[in-house]
């Protein structure tokens, strides 16, 4: 008698397995798509069919032109349960229908339609569009759109240096969402237009960042590995060609705010695009790359081969490539470690001096965020010892050199000083200018005499140095001052209770008279060790 499968591996119906002239492309119910070998792909179409053991050997064997064991079916189908393609592994029956999805390592989905349909009205519209049409059409966009922000760089550069109003932040967000959406429909777009199916749309929590998600898993189911990379790219292009539009549209006379939002609104997109672009982090620029190299784990492939260079480099020289025909993956794998780390750094020099002025509560929040940081960095140099020690280095040794890591950061920390910086604000008034504290904080906080320098509040960059001092015999005293002394928002509706001071500012009549009436002042204090600099930098 014929055995039945027993508990038989059925494979998603979310799921789908292509031939492309590349290869097997399989996508399981998450949207992660791969190359798979030809024998695995094979046995994934097979079990949509096949019943029983004997049969699905008599389909093997016909396809593969090979005898399949038992232990052949149980190695791919553990693959494939790994990849998450099967049902009872991916708990796809619901998958088509479950609207919130967890995507690790920190992403969560909300499905909010399936643009399927839609696309499928339009993929003929778009099918007429030529390429080059389209790269004709941005590529001016942006170049005139970069040579109005040349020619209007004054406003430019004051709406990214200088507080905006409360409204004008409230329809620059509105803007930047829409923006974002078009990106995602540009993806959609361009896929639609290669004969592909865009699947689901939603928003998302991208690590803790809200953002629009569209599933265009579907592109590798493209045969050209350039047209993927388009694809991949598409939502870039209409970033850029937005920004272009909205540097051009700041040049009409629309009114002073319209034009701060607008060029505020060209900069902020210019900047993300090129972030976007950047092939170091899972942005498009890196599916763009994966889809050129045909390399499905581009990324972590590339970081483990950084790991072996910096381990080979400094650890131990039995540390081998697992790569080593392809010497520029181990560089770009160092790019992937170092990058995300430099964008991170950054977002904190730029931000940890604005949660500063919030007090405790900003402290609080800018510790976790330092915190998080070094848990991370300790991570990855973990993962590098690792690397060394899997390669044949004595774990003693592995611990001798982080020991002699942690003990050059603890001396540089200690030994090393830097003058200390206290980020706080000032309010102006004519030439009256006064020193605001932060939320939450004492007179005693700030070292007398000091040194200090004015400058205006932007919305992620700042204008001007006035200088300024605080005399010893300077006393504090309790009043409202205006927002913008603790955040960059130009209002005169909302104030916070803060100390103030006098500052003594000698010959710079006409500096002062170009302050803001209110924007961030950096106290300089007595040098310190580089420990101290960070802790009085967050609280």
């Amino acid at each position: 008698m014929t055995k039945l499968l027993d508990s038989r591996p059925t494979l998603s119906p979310a799921s789908s397995i292509t031939q492309t002239a590349e290869g097997w492309i399989g996508v399981n119910p998450h949207g992660k798509a791969y190359t798979l070998g030809g024998a695995i792909a094979l046995y994934a179409l097979a079990l949509e069919t096949a019943r029983t053991d004997d049969e699905l050997r008599d389909r093997l064997r016909s396809d593969t032109g090979q005898e399949w064991t038992p232990a052949d079916l149980d190695a791919a189908r553990g693959q494939l349960a790994t990849l998450g393609f099967l049902e009872h592994d991916a708990g796809s029956a619901a998958s088509r229908k479950r609207r919130v999805r967890y995507v690790p390592p920190l992403t969560v989905q909300v499905t909010l339609a399936n643009p399927e349909r839609l696309f499928s009205l339009l993929q003929r519209s778009l099918q007429r569009v030529s390429g080059w049409t389209v790269f004709t059409v941005v590529a001016t966009v942006v170049a005139a759109g970069l040579l109005a922000a040349v020619v209007n760089r004054d406003v430019v550069l004051s709406s990214v240096t200088h507080p905006l109003g409360l409204f004008e932040y409230v329809v620059l967000v509105v803007m930047l969402t829409a923006a974002t959406a078009l990106h995602e429909a540009g993806h959609a777009a361009a896929l639609a237009r290669l004969g592909g199916r865009p699947r689901r749309v939603g928003v998302m929590l991208f690590y803790l960042m809200p953002a629009f998600f569209c599933d265009v898993s579907d592109a590798w189911r493209v045969g050209d590995r350039r047209q993927r990379a388009l694809v991949a790219a598409s939502g870039v292009l209409v970033q850029v060609t937005l920004a272009g539009l909205a540097e051009m549209a700041a040049l009409l006379p629309f009114g002073e705010a319209w034009t701060e939002v607008l060029a505020a609104f060209g900069a902020v997109s210019f900047l993300a695009a090129l972030v976007n672009a950047i092939p170091f982090v899972k942005f498009d620029g890196y599916i763009a790359l994966m889809a050129l190299t045909n390399h499905n784990f581009l990324r972590r492939d590339a970081i483990a081969e950084g790991r072996r260079l910096f381990a080979r480099s400094f650890l131990s020289r039995r540390v081998t490539y697992a790569f080593p025909e392809q010497r520029w993956m181990r560089w770009y794998g160092l790019g992937c470690i170092l990058f995300p780390g430099y964008l991170v750094a950054s977002a904190m020099w730029l931000w940890l001096g604005d949660l500063r002025a919030f007090g405790a509560v900003g402290g609080v929040i800018a510790l976790v965020a330092v915190l998080a940081f070094v848990v991370a960095v300790g991570r990855e140099v973990g993962r590098v010892l690792r690397t060394a020690v899997d390669a044949g280095m004595h774990v003693i040794g592995a611990g001798t050199a982080a020991v002699v890591l942690l003990g050059s950061v603890v001396a540089a920390g200690t030994l090393v000083t830097a003058p200390s910086v206290t980020v706080s604000g000032y309010v102006r008034d004519g030439q009256d200018v006064r020193l605001v504290l932060p939320i939450g904080a004492d007179d005693d906080s700030v070292a007398r005499p000091a040194h200090v320098v004015l400058r205006s509040n932007g919305l992620f960059l700042h204008d001007g140095d006035v200088e300024a001092d605080l005399t010893s015999s300077t006393r504090f005293r309790s009043e409202d001052v205006p927002f913008a002394a603790v955040a960059p928002v130009r209002t005169s509706v909302v104030e916070v209770r803060g100390l103030s001071a006098p500052l003594e500012v000698t010959g710079q009549d006409a500096a002062v008279r170009d302050l803001d009436p209110a924007g961030q002042a950096l106290v300089s204090g007595p040098p310190a060790p580089l420990w101290r600099v960070f802790w009085d930098g967050m609280f």
